[in-house]
């Protein structure tokens, strides 16, 4: 799912989403992408993106200039830097556990993408408590 702005015309799309405790939905300090466990929902480029099985969990936390997560079966983390709608992933790192199937077909577009990364948006139209971030390059 792609937001329509100019960031429209990217060819990458990275979707993740995040379900909002309620004890901060809705705050200002939960607007942004830092401080909340994002889970991939969907990847690929601007004429095809590819849903994420439900079975392969690939996250992202953004905090304190230190991206960490799963990019399907092995563990990543990264620099960034985030200055308003602008973010950037530097040194993107994994561990090597081999893996198969979808698992490493999701691992492959994820880790591709990440160092693409120029840009986010933020979808509130899903479901009650949840938001999606979109990452653009």
């Amino acid at each position: 799912m792609m937001l329509r702005t100019d960031l429209a015309r990217a060819a990458l799309a990275l979707a993740l989403a995040a379900a909002m405790p309620a004890a901060v939905h809705g705050h200002e300090e939960a607007a942004g992408p830092e401080g909340l466990d994002w889970h991939l929902t969907s990847y690929g480029d601007s004429d095809r993106t590819v849903p994420v099985p439900w079975y392969v969990d690939a996250t992202l936390r953004l905090e304190d200039g230190t991206a960490r997560g799963a990019a399907g079966c092995n563990d990543l983390m990264a620099q960034y830097a985030l200055d308003g709608d602008r973010l950037s992933l530097d040194s993107v790192g994994h561990t090597e556990i081999s893996c198969t199937g979808d698992v490493m077909a999701v691992e492959d577009g994820y880790l591709a993408a990440l160092p693409e990364v120029a840009a986010w948006a933020m979808d509130t139209s899903g479901a009650t408590g949840e938001r999606r971030l979109l990452l653009y390059d």
